[in-house]
Order: C-alpha cells, then structure tokens, then sequence
C-alpha cells in the first residue's frame, strides 16, 4: 500500500512504533502486578480490575426424560393419546398450541380433560406456541384460559425448543428435590410452574405479575 506521506514523517513514524509497543506492554503489566488497582487503564476505565473472587458457578446440566410432545392440529381428538399420557414412560407433556396460545374446548376436541387427567396423574403440561414471536398468555384467549385453569403451565414468548428444554430441565431439578424430600408431591406442579415462569438466560420476556 503506497503512502502519500513524506518520507521523513514515515520515518519519524516508523521510530515511534517501537517505543509505542513498549509503552503498551509496560501497562498491560502494571495492570497484571496490582491486579489493575491504581493502574492508569483501570482508571481510565479502558479495562476492568480481576475480581477478587470467581463469581460461583451453579451447574445444573441434567434434564428430565420422558417428555411428549403433541401438536395441535385440527380434527385432533384428545381422547386418542390418552393411553400415551398414562403410560409410565410419560412424565410431562408439552402442547404445540395454535396461535398465541389456544387450546382446543370444545366439544369432543377440548383438552381441558386431558389437562386434568395429567394433572391427577402428577403430569405437568405446558402450552408452547407453534409461532415463537407470539406470547402463549393464554389468559386472554378463552380457549386458552380454560387450558390454563384445567392446569397448564404457559410459556411465555419462548420459542418451542427452549421452552421444551427448559420444561426438561425445571422437571429434573424438581423431581430431585421431591427425592431427597425437600418438597412435597403435592407442591410439585406449584414448583414446576413458578420454575417455568421465571427467567435463568433471557429465554422469555418476564411475565407480568
């Protein structure tokens, strides 16, 4: 690349560049020795000072088995996956929902008891939405609502894969507690559903209380 600069400033540059490396490298291990206390960087607020103490790590990577999920389609007749939902392979359920969060009431095509069937069977259910940008606030939506007082957990406007991973982790952190006797299985779905609704890595927009 060719410098329209005269020779004489490229030089007085290229004597400069030296000292200017040097210069940064003093700093940076100014910075090091007094873990940045005092440093002029730290001061400055270009770089910031080495915590004193590690922030702790609380590392929960395990995840419940024996999720189903079922997608809300037209036509679709609760009544056929009953069978599914009381096998013992079956520990939770999560519903595709249309829309923003509606559930299927009426007639033969209302899950409102298959969600209490699940909810005797100690089987959470949770209402994920097919369209992720849509919040599953069911409460404004009568289908939904009724979804929601049957015992379904919604989801907030979490995309169907976080919320399915979430729901899997939030069940196996919940059934360990219910095994070392530190909740009752009783409290269990009342668990589930504060667990669901609050926010651990930006995967939802918080609730409104």
């Amino acid at each position: 690349m060719t410098s329209n600069l005269p020779d004489s400033t490229m030089r007085n540059l290229d004597d400069w560049a030296p000292i200017s490396v040097v210069e940064s490298r003093r700093r940076m291990n100014e910075c090091r020795r007094h873990n940045g206390e005092g440093s002029p960087l730290i001061m400055s607020g270009l770089v910031k000072p080495r915590p004193k103490q590690p922030t702790p790590v609380d590392f929960r990577p395990h995840f419940a088995d024996g999720i189903i999920q079922f997608s809300l389609i037209p036509g679709l007749e609760p009544e056929t996956l009953l069978p599914v939902l009381e096998s013992p392979a079956c520990k939770g359920v999560v519903l595709q929902s249309f829309g923003a969060g509606n559930v299927p009431n009426e007639d033969k095509y209302s899950f409102k008891g298959f969600i209490g069937q699940a909810v005797k069977l100690g089987k959470p259910v949770i209402v994920a939405s097919q369209f992720p940008a849509n919040s599953t606030l069911a409460s404004h939506y009568a289908p939904g609502m009724e979804a929601v007082q049957a015992g379904a957990i919604t989801t907030g406007n979490m995309t169907n894969a976080a919320a399915t991973a979430k729901f899997r982790w939030v069940l196996y952190q919940v059934e360990e507690k219910v095994k070392k006797g530190e909740l009752s299985g009783v409290e269990k779905l009342a668990e589930i559903t504060r667990m669901m609704n609050e926010v651990y890595v930006r995967e939802m927009t918080p609730l409104a209380s």
